[in-house]
């Protein structure tokens, strides 16, 4: 039997006695997803769901949720039908007054995107991501979010990142031609990163690496790597 829903398909395929019941996909798409909602809790922090996400807060290092110009497009890929506000409560009606005050994790992630069990190894003092992940980019692998030059809003993250606790596993970093190589390369003095995990990270640079941030004064409340 399926199972009954006013104006459309039934949310539940349930087969015969012998089958599991199975969610339609279309109904497997989170809330965000279809309010265009990106901080469902409204605690100014934009939810970060996948890989994508994270990888997009490169284009916004003040957290706000606006986009630096010349990279509007390749933001609302990650963050599909994304509001102007980005869902974050406003002072006022103006829609087009970002009040977020940066990124939180809302999931796991996991760098391990084949599933293959090998998310990084080390032969002969090199280390080499798995070709099949998708954020191997040619052996060098994770692109770490900002820079270490001069502390700017442009090079520097300067907002909240909390990780709720969550993990991050098998980040993978391979550049050995570069400084301040880890998930975050550098952070401003006032921006705070907390309660967040790191599994088998595994980070390679010739000088300047650790797996949260590199270029920072501040220490991260809750955050933890094994």
């Amino acid at each position: 039997m399926d199972g009954d829903r006013e104006g459309g398909e039934a949310p539940w395929h349930f087969g015969d006695s012998t089958q599991a019941p199975v969610l339609n996909y279309r109904d497997q798409a989170p809330p965000f997803a279809q309010r265009g909602d990106y901080d469902v809790d409204d605690n100014g922090l934009i939810e970060v769901h996948t890989l994508a996400q994270l990888n997009a807060i490169r284009w916004d290092l003040n957290g706000d949720g606006a986009p630096s110009s010349g990279n509007v497009a390749r933001y609302g890929q990650a963050f599909v039908n994304h509001p102007a506000d980005m869902g974050c409560p406003t002072d006022d009606d103006d829609i087009d007054d970002n009040d977020c005050l940066g990124y939180e994790l809302a999931a796991d992630l996991d760098f391990d995107t084949d599933g293959s069990g090998a998310g990084w190894s080390e032969s002969g003092g090199d280390l080499t991501c798995d070709s099949n992940d998708d954020y191997y980019n040619s052996g060098s692998g994770w692109d770490p979010i900002g820079s270490s030059a001069t502390p700017t809003d442009t090079t520097h993250y300067t907002a909240v990142f909390d990780g709720n606790g969550h993990v991050i596993d098998n980040l993978c970093i391979d550049r050995t031609g570069r400084s301040y190589v880890a998930l975050f390369a550098a952070l401003r003095p006032d921006a705070v990163v907390r309660s967040l995990g790191l599994a088998n990270a595994g980070v390679y640079s010739g000088n300047g690496w650790s797996a949260t941030a590199c270029r920072t004064r501040r220490p991260w409340p809750g955050c933890r790597s094994c």
